[in-house]
Parts: structure tokens; sequence; C-alpha cells
């Protein structure tokens, strides 16, 4: 469930990883799969850190890291980048596109344009930071 994921204190980071399309429910469960393995391992200088991850929206994989604890490095951070390039070679998706997810109908749709025809549909914001924001503004309106 995702409200266990969001235990975390409101100012724990976060970084969202969004596909180039709807993942189907298969390439959901194996990512979670994956997740399982590599969140217990991911670690700063060699202490674990305090995290979760879960998928949102069909479409988007998110990382939370309590910082209060041991706060994400460079090293860290990268890790988790390959991790999700790893994940996105064998699905054939990109997660690294900065391009905007709507919804319409609470359905989710993946736009490529920079403005779209859609002014007034909530979206989901990917560049959000922090789990407070995540909690509170992740979906808004264009």
């Amino acid at each position: 469930m995702l409200e266990d994921h969001l235990k975390f204190p409101e100012q724990s980071r976060i970084w969202i990883y969004q596909a180039d399309r709807i993942l189907s429910q298969t390439e959901q469960a194996w990512i979670l799969e994956q997740l399982e393995v590599f969140m217990p391992t991911w670690a700063n200088h060699g202490k674990q850190l305090t995290s979760t991850a879960f998928i949102v929206n069909d479409c988007q994989i998110v990382f939370v890291v309590n910082e209060a604890m041991i706060g994400a490095s460079g090293c860290s951070i990268d890790s988790s980048v390959r991790f999700i390039k790893q994940i996105g070679s064998e699905l054939g998706v990109d997660f690294f596109n900065r391009f905007l997810t709507y919804l319409v109908d609470d359905k989710v749709f993946i736009h490529y344009h920079d403005r779209p025809e859609y002014t007034g549909k909530r979206y989901a914001d990917v560049m959000i930071r922090n789990l407070q924001d995540f909690r509170s503004s992740f979906i808004k309106t264009l």
C-alpha cells in the first residue's frame, strides 16, 4: 500500500523517474521485485539508507530517503541512477525524459510537448524534491 511508503518524515528527499510510456501490470510487478532486491543494498559509504520505493500512476518510480538518518550522497544517487537505467534497458523504457504526465478523468497520459492543449487539466510534477511536496502538490493543474 502506498500509505506504508509515505510514513517517512515530510523533509525526506525523493527522486521521481518517469517512464516514457505506461507500464503494464506485469512490468510493474517485475520492477517491484527488482526494488525489493535493490533497496536493502542502497547505501551511502557502506551505511544502508533508510529508504523505500514505489510506483505511482503506472509510469513513475518514486525513491524516498529519510536523510535525517543518513543522507544520500553522489555515489548512492549514482547507484540508483544505474539501477533505473538497468531497469529501463531491460524493459525498453526511458526513465530520464522530463515530459509531462497529465491526468484526464483519472487516466494517465504522457505528453511530449512543452505546452499541451490540456490547459486546466491535472498533471504530475516529477520535479518535486521532498515528501511533503509529493503529498501536497505532486498533482497540479496546468
